[in-house]
């Protein structure tokens, strides 16, 4: 990847999702990224590096927003388009503490610390 295409797909993503929270600044955040389904903390590791950064973003959005709902939801390569739209909503109306969501081979995860 070029420089230029670099930036290019930052923008697309990352600052792009940056305009519009400044424009509508509120209480709801759900993204989603195609790392694989785990955020790349297995051991194929991230299928997508740029999705960090929209996951990044989400994290940073939370912390700086801590009563507002965010959750950055993963996915595996072969998700389709209407199983995305199905988990997208199901995750914005449960669990509002875990905000780092995985689906990978028919299962919901999570990242904790142990």
């Amino acid at each position: 990847m070029t420089p230029a295409a670099w930036r290019e797909a930052l923008d697309a993503r990352v600052k792009a999702l940056s305009r519009t929270m400044r424009r509508h600044y509120g209480a709801f955040l759900v993204a989603a990224t195609r790392l694989g389904g785990r955020h790349g903390y297995d051991d194929p590791g991230a299928l997508n590096p740029l999705g960090g950064s929209v996951a990044g973003f989400a994290k940073a959005y939370k912390r700086e927003r801590p009563e507002a709902l965010v959750k950055v939801i993963d996915f595996e390569s072969v998700a389709g388009e209407v199983e995305i739209a199905r988990v997208l909503i199901a995750e914005a109306t449960r669990d509002p503490g875990a905000v780092e969501i995985g689906y990978a081979e028919g299962h919901r995860w999570t990242v904790g610390l142990e």
